[in-house]
């Protein structure tokens, strides 16, 4: 059967693409969308992290992450990115890509925030502001290459501090509390919530135990109140629910 819609998603690795899938078709579904056929496609091939890596070097460097060389490496590997997750997305659909699909263009910042209010500190919101600013490129591009808006996907960058797993344990403080979300780096902020720093070890069924099972609608609250990176994702999504 054709998908209604396609949402392809960019991660860094496959929990990251899990997580954020599951998230997609937990909004999707609980806002009216669960009659209408829905593929989230997991873009193995595409990923930011090699670009973000970068992007942190330059920065140490240069002192700065508002402008210059930092800015400009980085929206340079986000559209090559968005080039190739575009293309794959292509590859699964029975279909053209149309402005009904999307791409969830994803990536871990790798540093951490002690309160959620820093992501709206210069040094934490441009570092989204360049891949929003890279989409927009990405857009400008195809616009030229003639695109005209019904065939051109929806793009929405997550970057979110340290990475995927803070929505994770957001969604589990919603049910039991005692996870601090916020204020420790990833691999602390992984061995709190898995047991193990090496998410590999873990099987299919306890990754699903520690993250999957705790996404509901409570969780999905929870994330919109204390997760800004994600917050635009949500809202598209809900919107994508109530006019499907």
């Amino acid at each position: 059967m054709e998908a209604g819609r396609y949402i392809g998603v960019v991660g860094d690795g496959g929990t990251d693409r899990e997580i954020l899938g599951c998230v997609v078709q937990h909004v999707l579904q609980e806002g009216g969308a669960e009659g209408q056929p829905l593929m989230v496609v997991h873009l193995r091939r595409q990923n930011m992290r090699d670009y973000l890596d970068k992007y942190w070097r330059l920065v140490a460097q240069s002192g700065t992450a508002i402008a210059g060389e930092p800015s400009r490496t980085l929206q340079r590997g986000v559209i090559a990115t968005l080039y190739g997750a575009w293309e794959e997305l292509k590859s699964h659909a029975k279909r053209e890509i149309t402005r009904r699909d999307m791409l969830v263009l994803s990536s871990d910042a790798e540093r951490y925030l002690s309160r959620a209010e820093e992501y709206f500190e210069d040094w934490a919101w441009m570092l989204g502001a360049t891949v929003i600013l890279a989409a927009e490129r990405f857009r400008h591009a195809l616009s030229r290459r003639g695109y005209s808006l019904d065939y051109v996907p929806v793009v929405v960058p997550v970057v979110p501090f340290p990475s995927t797993d803070v929505l994770i344990a957001v969604a589990r403080n919603s049910l039991t509390g005692g996870i601090r979300a916020r204020g420790a780096d990833p691999r602390k902020l992984k061995k709190a919530l898995y047991g193990t720093e090496d998410l590999r070890s873990l099987s299919q069924e306890d990754f699903r135990k520690h993250a999957l099972t705790h996404i509901d609608a409570k969780a999905i609250a929870a994330m919109y109140s204390e997760v800004p990176e994600i917050r635009s994702l949500l809202q598209w999504l809900s919107w994508a629910a109530s006019s499907m």
